[in-house]
């Protein structure tokens, strides 16, 4: 998950730095008066200082280029010849697909993307937070159903993660501050079942050195091997 959280966070920052600065105030585009680009794969359905809707007809061509062969703006694999990069101080970009179902969603802040949320046919199938000011990056993902399956909150020193069976009941919760790790599990049917404690090495380290089962006064029960 850590290795998840670091390309989704570069990814983010990646998109930052191609689209640049935050941009001047836009006058609302009419439906009537699309911005058609050809040999583009965007079309502009809506703008204005806070929003931006953006539809995606084909497919978007893959392109290879060096970073020193870029001259043109790039969002997310797409194309787009416009005087200005695409970008927001505060408010949200949403992209459709040709069948008008919302494919993904950024929301700016001071001319940062703090959260990045993706759909599937529609429904939303992860999200990921980047909170700088407050050091809280937050990773979230769901069932095709809606359902919430796996939540991370990684703060400095600090870590949440949950996970939640298909049909909505909790699964575990886990929280790690430092080298020590909790972890509660339930059954499919919502039943509490048992407390684990793991020991680490080192705050980056992923492998516990020592495993136990503690009650839920945290006292020790057995040994994990």
């Amino acid at each position: 998950m850590k290795r998840l959280l670091k390309l989704l966070a570069i990814s983010a920052f990646l998109v930052v730095g191609l689209l640049g600065c935050c941009h001047p105030k836009h006058e609302t585009v009419e439906h009537s008066k699309q911005h058609f680009f050809e040999g583009d794969s965007v079309i502009y359905l809506t703008e204005s200082e806070n929003k931006i809707e953006l539809l995606t007809p084909n497919k978007p061509e893959l392109k290879y280029f060096t970073e020193k062969e870029n001259t043109g703006n790039v969002f997310s694999g797409r194309y787009v010849k416009e005087h200005h990069p695409i970008a927001l101080k505060n408010g949200d970009i949403i992209i459709y697909n040709r069948f008008y179902d919302i494919e993904e969603k950024l929301s700016f802040r001071d001319c940062t993307i703090i959260l990045q949320d993706h759909y599937k046919q529609g429904r939303i199938t992860w999200t990921y937070g980047i909170f700088n000011k407050d050091s809280i990056h937050i990773t979230k993902q769901f069932y095709d159903n809606g359902n919430p399956k796996m939540t991370e909150i990684d703060r400095i020193n600090k870590n949440e993660r949950s996970t939640w069976y298909e049909n909505g009941n909790i699964e575990t919760y886990c929280k790690r501050q430092g080298l020590i790790e909790i972890c509660d599990f339930w059954t499919d049917k919502g039943y509490f079942d048992r407390r684990e404690k793991y020991i680490y090495s080192s705050e980056n380290n992923q492998f516990p050195i020592s495993k136990e089962e503690i009650d839920r006064d945290n006292k020790f029960v057995r040994k994990i091997k």
